[in-house]
């Protein structure tokens, strides 16, 4: 049966951001590019925009998006909370239903991760990061079918809209997608930045683990543990080397919930001493060091990227984004010149030399 409102991982390519939004686009290019990504598929714009038309969404949403004073808080927060019960009433297209239907049925996913991807996120400028709803342990297609739908309505929470206020983005132009995966049992989970977001310096990554999946480190349950991996360039290869290892509070772990909640996960004690052992070995960490610096290839920029491990030790990439703290650089600052160059090395200049002392002192200053 051909598609009109579903695109799975493996289809999706560069072209396909108004469709997928950003978060799915990033996980598509990835996936293409043979990274480890859970499977699964994502629900189109298509069917956000079909659902609100069906349902008069859009006409209801224009009308009342003019009305609202964000200089008001309660305007916003009565405005969001009309919009989710709205949501919540509203029935997803019949043909929306059937093709999630047939694909979460084929796939055999015992439990998925619903995640939001708008058409706005995940850029250099605009990240949204933590403004749409994620779901983990989604184990029926009902829940599935109304996590989809509290998904499309993330993107009119106060939150996010008063962010994109700020930011001067019309809601009304922007569009969600729902990417749904197979969930990873992880044995450890974390972000990795490949880039370190503190003393902005290019040549160290940051790894931050906990045990269990990575809601913990995400949610600041827990203090997680951190690693510093220095990387080094020179023409032919790259090589990693850990630095500094601080082993955090980890006093809970997040594992999967089989009771009824919309979270899916529950946080529970650690056994005794567990707490205190490192949550990766040395060579995971350097195994994710290395995966950072080839995502940051794929996207030519640096990222922020969660990860999570399964129990057989396997390396998954659950999501990559640009890091948007980064100092931007204007054009005009920049002077290129050989100057440096041409004092420091007033004389011949041997193969050996170059290789030795050539890539840093010619690094952009």
């Amino acid at each position: 049966m051909s598609k009109k409102y579903l695109l799975r991982l493996s289809e999706i390519s560069s072209e396909n951001r108004d469709k997928v939004g950003g978060k799915a686009l990033n996980l598509g290019i990835l996936y293409n590019k043979g990274f480890m990504i859970p499977k699964g598929f994502v629900v189109t714009t298509d069917a956000y925009v079909k659902f609100l038309k069906e349902n008069s969404l859009d006409t209801w949403l224009n009308e009342k998006l003019r009305e609202i004073n964000f200089e008001d808080p309660n305007s916003v927060e009565n405005f969001a909370k009309k919009v989710s019960e709205l949501f919540e009433k509203a029935k997803l297209p019949y043909e929306v239903v059937e093709e999630i239907k047939v694909e979460y049925y084929d796939s055999g996913f015992s439990s998925v991760a619903v995640r939001s991807s708008a058409t706005s996120e995940d850029y250099i400028t605009e990240s949204f990061a933590g403004l749409m709803e994620t779901f983990l342990n989604v184990r029926s297609f009902e829940e599935l079918i109304e996590c989809i739908k509290r998904c499309f309505a993330s993107l009119w929470s106060v939150r996010s809209i008063t962010y994109m206020f700020r930011k001067g983005i019309s809601p009304l132009r922007v569009k969600m997608a729902v990417i749904v995966q197979e969930m990873v049992d992880a044995r450890c989970a974390g972000v990795l930045f490949t880039v370190d977001p503190v003393s902005l310096d290019f040549s160290k990554a940051v790894v931050e683990s906990s045990f269990g999946l990575g809601e913990s480190v995400v949610s600041g349950e827990v203090i997680p543990d951190r690693f510093v991996v220095e990387r080094k360039q020179s023409r032919k290869s790259i090589s990693f080397r850990i630095l500094s290892r601080e082993i955090g509070e980890k006093k809970v772990i997040t594992i999967f919930s089989n009771q009824p909640s919309w979270s899916g996960v529950e946080h529970v004690k650690v056994i005794e001493d567990k707490g205190d052992l490192p949550s990766l070995s040395n060579r995971e960490i350097l195994s994710l060091a290395e995966i950072g610096v080839r995502v940051e290839k794929c996207f030519e920029y640096p990222q922020d990227i969660e990860w999570a491990i399964d129990k057989n030790g396997n390396i998954f990439v659950l999501q990559s984004r640009p890091i948007t703290t980064l100092p931007k650089v204007e054009e005009d600052d920049i002077v290129w010149s050989r100057g440096y160059s041409d004092d420091y090395w007033n004389d011949t200049v041997s193969p050996l030399f170059f290789e030795l002392l050539g890539d840093h002192n010619l690094r952009r200053r």
